[in-house]
């Protein structure tokens, strides 16, 4: 399964130096990055569990198809991100 994920806001100071509008790629097991800036360990595993779980088949009305935003486990500088899957593999 491939997804986008894009920084949609940032509450603080990301200490890992994200910025608002950095997007990069999941393909399979495979991460593109289309910034040259970091892409954070953190919330990148973080959110390793969703994409397992949204890349399975499942039915429309599964609760796993309606999360479209994740946040970094750093609540004090928390940043948003918006997911959006894209298809299947293509690497």
């Amino acid at each position: 399964m491939r997804f986008e994920v894009t920084v949609k806001s940032i509450k603080g100071n990301c200490s890992a130096g994200v910025s608002v509008g950095d997007t990069f790629e999941i393909d399979g097991f495979v991460l593109k990055s289309n910034h040259e800036g970091p892409v954070c360990l953190y919330a990148l595993a973080a959110h390793i569990p969703y994409f397992n779980a949204i890349g399975r088949p499942t039915l429309p009305e599964d609760w796993i198809n309606n999360v479209t935003k994740l946040a970094c486990p750093d609540v004090k500088n928390q940043v948003i991100f918006a997911v959006k899957k894209l298809g299947t593999y293509r690497f």
